[in-house]
């Protein structure tokens, strides 16, 4: 019933358009990214074009989704109605953690098939390999899902969302810069797992650079999850407490 509510608020956020405006945008993004690829493997090359504009945009979408859920709550003196209401503030936090998961999700594997749309209007003829498209983009959806927690606590505890948002879009470009550095490098940076999480890699051919798939460090991306799951947990029941006094 929760979940149904918090649906319910989304929807009177116009939270649809905003993520229909940052769809288009990442189209274009994408779309000027890739243009003009060529080589065996396009559809390579073009997975990983949306990894590196979701990288961009995700954190900063996250914000913005996280910030208006939270912030009907501070200004609807919300906290203190669901606890009246017999609804605590780690269950409103983690009904919130749910739905805006899954929109979140929803905005990340839309930008995937629309890119796969754009490449047959682009006109990519490469083989294209269903499995790594698959883990790619749930490898990207868990690691999204970690910055709706992050972002969520954050809105919660400042009423300013300014602050979360400089956030988010600070996250972005560190997602950028998550693919300029090595591996090693990137698993210890939050940002830097769109880098981790990706399934290609670029290869040296003669003068030429050309895209290929690979297996990531899956058990490198699903520890990072369940740390942030945890850490969502823990942060839930610390600001559960703050809103109580």
């Amino acid at each position: 019933m929760n979940m149904v509510r918090e649906f319910r608020k989304l929807k009177r956020l116009k939270i649809p358009y905003i993520l229909l405006g940052m769809s288009l945008l990442t189209g274009l993004m994408i779309g000027a990214n890739f243009s003009g690829s060529s080589g065996k493997g396009q559809y390579a090359m073009l997975l990983q074009s949306v990894n590196f504009v979701l990288a961009l945009l995700v954190p900063i979408t996250a914000a913005v989704v996280s910030n208006l859920s939270i912030d009907m709550e501070h200004r609807g003196h919300g906290w203190i109605f669901n606890v009246t209401s017999g609804v605590s503030t780690v269950r409103l936090l983690w009904s919130k953690f749910l739905v805006d998961s899954i929109v979140i999700c929803c905005f990340v594997i839309f930008n995937y098939l629309s890119a796969l749309f754009l490449g047959r209007l682009l006109g990519v003829t490469s083989s294209f390999n269903l499995i790594f498209w698959l883990s790619n983009i749930v490898c990207i959806c868990l690691v999204s899902t970690t910055f709706i927690g992050f972002h969520i606590l954050c809105a919660s505890r400042w009423e300013n969302q300014l602050i979360s948002m400089a956030i988010g879009v600070l996250g972005g470009l560190l997602g950028i810069y998550g693919f300029l550095l090595p591996d090693v490098l990137a698993r210890f940076i939050p940002w830097g797992y769109f880098a981790v999480s990706s399934h290609v890699i670029f290869t040296e051919q003669g003068n030429t650079f050309d895209a290929v798939y690979l297996y990531p460090p899956y058990l490198w991306i699903f520890g990072y999850f369940v740390a942030s799951i945890a850490l969502f947990y823990w942060g839930s029941y610390l600001t559960s407490q703050e809103k109580a006094k």
